[in-house]
């Protein structure tokens, strides 16, 4: 009877032993994907706030243009 419960203990410890390897195998593999996923998120990121500096800059320019060719007239009216 002892024999079969040290057996039986035996089997199920190698059965957590396999089950904790499985466990750590799939944290890795998914810390692996996640790694992935932010550095695109990055990626878009960047690309996003490319576009909106450049927004930015079109914007300004505009709006120095506006101000040149208002001082200009200005000038030109006195």
């Amino acid at each position: 009877m002892n024999e079969e419960k040290e057996k039986m203990r035996k089997n199920l410890e190698n059965e957590l032993k396999n089950l904790k390897n499985q466990i750590d195998d799939i944290c890795f593999k998914f810390d692996e994907k996640l790694l992935v996923l932010f550095k695109r998120k990055l990626e878009y990121d960047q690309r996003i706030f490319e576009e909106e500096l450049y927004i930015i800059r079109l914007v300004l320019s505009m709006i120095w243009q506006y101000k040149s060719s208002s001082i200009l007239k200005e000038l030109e009216s006195s």
